[in-house]
């Protein structure tokens, strides 16, 4: 019998598609590069292996090509009507993430795991802050993902990838001792897991230690697989690294290799869009002017890529990405469609992304009470609209700068030591800016 890493058995008769597939898997896992290529030569040694197109379909997804991760998911529904019940409530999982059916994906993991907890691969997409339950819109989704995960931890032990991604959430919940300690032990583990080192990321940002960030992330991401489903994201970590520091060169030199659209094809479409535009602003509200064709060019790929609504924290961006393209009537629509669709209970994420976008855009035309008014009564609510504390640190440091341009130092001051466990290195830069009075040194907007 052939069995996956995890002791898992796998129907095919070829054992090299099942070594294939655990490389696939590991790979994918670790966010490190040639998952694809491990999946389809799992494929091209047993065409009828349903895991292997499983695999296929959500690497696909990830990469922004829906239609033929649909149809390889679908194959995948079909191939396993013969295998063992662990691997057809498995590619049902990866069926419901490709069709979009974030609900239905998440019932199926929870009814997955009570019964295979260590199918690690079928867990995954409820486990990342880009995930189910991270892009849920629900106030305590961090909370939620971290049980989740420690619920298992007699069943995976000391396993590379439980270890690195429960470290993760240990940093965003405010335990940065355990985050980093668990990612390092990840990393040992798994010298190749681009998501430990993603972890340690988060942990070096929260702590504030930039040097550590810059230091570390240079030397990884030249030896990192350009396909690797994290270097652009972890190019913005070292980007926004630098800006933190005052090395506008290295970031822009960053920004230009491996964020921007089009420095990449194999980049989730999601990372591409949101990590450009948020460096674009973090940019500006350290006084960097941004060349307009960069704003087009990023309103441009988010267009292309997400033609329909998606999650909100991509709308978010997009939103801001058409405000500073000039395209105010895009703002207002998208600001509609999120407050009418609220309205009728058909928006998870409630008034803050609405709120949120138009206190941005109120930034942007230089309305610091508006955007004031706008940004800080929903401050506590961000954690509903997605990503990380870094990510959205765009809404905090926004409002820090807002008041700074409002000449409420105070104010700004107390935003950026209201969480007592967080370096803010960010909003303290901004602040040491703005004191500086130089010219250029108040956001360029």
């Amino acid at each position: 019998m052939l069995t996956d890493r995890y002791g898992y058995e796998l129907s095919t008769r070829s054992s090299a598609a099942a070594e294939h597939w655990v490389d696939g898997a590991d790979r994918f896992l670790a966010a490190d590069g040639g998952s694809l290529e491990a999946f389809e030569r799992a494929i091209a040694m047993d065409g009828d292996f349903a895991l292997a197109h499983a695999g296929r379909a959500r690497v696909l997804a990830l990469r922004g090509a829906g239609t033929e991760a649909r149809s390889e998911a679908t194959r995948a529904v079909t191939l396993a009507s013969g295998a063992t019940s662990r691997e057809r409530s498995h590619v049902e999982v990866i069926h419901n993430v490709a069709y979009g059916d974030s609900a239905g994906a998440l019932a199926r993991i929870h009814a997955h795991v009570k019964l295979y907890p260590r199918d690690a691969f079928a867990l995954q997409p409820a486990t990342n802050v880009f995930g189910l339950i991270g892009l849920s819109g629900r106030p305590d989704r961090e909370r939620e993902v971290f049980d989740l995960l420690a619920s298992l931890a007699g069943d995976y032990g000391d396993d590379w990838w439980y270890v690195g991604t429960l470290g993760f959430w240990h940093t965003e919940l405010g335990r940065i001792d355990d985050g980093l300690r668990l990612n390092r032990q990840s990393l040992e583990a798994n010298p190749r897991n681009g998501n430990a080192v993603h972890g340690l990321a988060h942990a070096w940002y929260e702590a504030g230690d930039d040097d550590a960030g810059i230091d570390f992330l240079e030397l990884f991401l030249a030896r990192y697989p350009r396909d690797g489903a994290l270097h652009c994201h972890l190019s913005w970590h070292l980007a926004l690294f630098a800006l933190r520091g005052g090395n506008a060169e290295l970031m822009w030199t960053v920004f230009t290799d491996g964020i921007k659209p089009g420095a990449s094809t194999t980049a989730p479409p999601l990372n591409t869009a949101t990590d450009s535009v948020a460096l674009l602003w973090h940019a500006q509200l350290f006084g960097y002017s941004v060349n307009p064709s960069q704003w087009a060019d990023a309103r441009a790929f988010i267009g292309e890529h997400f033609p329909a609504p998606a999650n909100g924290f991509l709308e978010v961006h997009r939103a801001i990405a058409c405000a500073m393209a000039g395209d105010s009537s895009a703002v207002d629509s998208i600001v509609k469609g999120m407050r009418d669709a609220d309205a009728t209970g058909r928006f998870p994420w409630g008034t803050v992304m609405p709120d949120a976008i138009e206190g941005m855009a109120a930034f942007a035309r230089g309305d610091d009470p508006r955007a004031i008014e706008l940004l800080l009564p929903r401050i506590d609510e961000y954690v509903r609209i997605g990503g990380s504390h870094a990510q959205r640190d765009l809404f905090q440091h926004t409002l820090v700068a807002a008041y700074l341009r409002d000449g409420r130092l105070d104010e700004a001051q107390n935003i950026a030591q209201r969480t007592p466990w967080r370096v803010d290195r960010g909003a303290h830069a901004l602040i040491v800016h703005h004191a500086k009075g130089e010219q250029g040194s108040d956001p360029a907007f």
